[in-house]
């Protein structure tokens, strides 16, 4: 045994069991095109659930769709500000293709900077992922 618990329950995901039924509906949600956004308190399972779904979408399948599930952590974030906010949502968005980088200037331009950044980035994420 290497020493570690494999019945943390700390760690997030781990053996995670329940919400059948919630998880069901969801994925059914997502068959059908629907988005959404888990909320909660601090240490409630939010990221257990979202582990879990990516693990239910991997095994289901969307053919021809590729789920690509991305984990965006508001508290993790610290100082939340529009940039750092619209820095993170690209990076998550072009997270392992070798798109450019999110612009740095000014402030009051973050919105305009992230929408001409995933333009820019939108040839090659339909030539990873496809058009839709």
């Amino acid at each position: 045994m290497n020493g570690r618990n494999p019945y943390n329950c700390a760690a997030p995901g781990n053996l995670f069991v329940g919400y059948e039924r919630l998880r069901q509906e969801l994925l059914n949600g997502f068959r059908n095109g629907f988005s959404y956004a888990i909320l909660g308190g601090r240490r409630c399972g939010k990221k257990s659930l979202l582990k879990q779904l990516a693990l239910d979408l991997q095994k289901m399948g969307l053919a021809p769709l590729t789920p690509l599930p991305r984990f965006l952590d508001m508290q993790g974030l610290d100082r939340l500000s529009p940039g750092l906010l619209f820095h993170q949502l690209y990076t998550l968005m072009v997270d392992g293709i070798d798109a450019p980088s999110f612009p740095s200037g000014p402030s009051d331009r973050v919105y305009q900077q992230f929408l001409a950044a995933v333009k820019s980035a939108k040839p090659l994420l339909d030539q990873r992922y496809g058009s839709d």
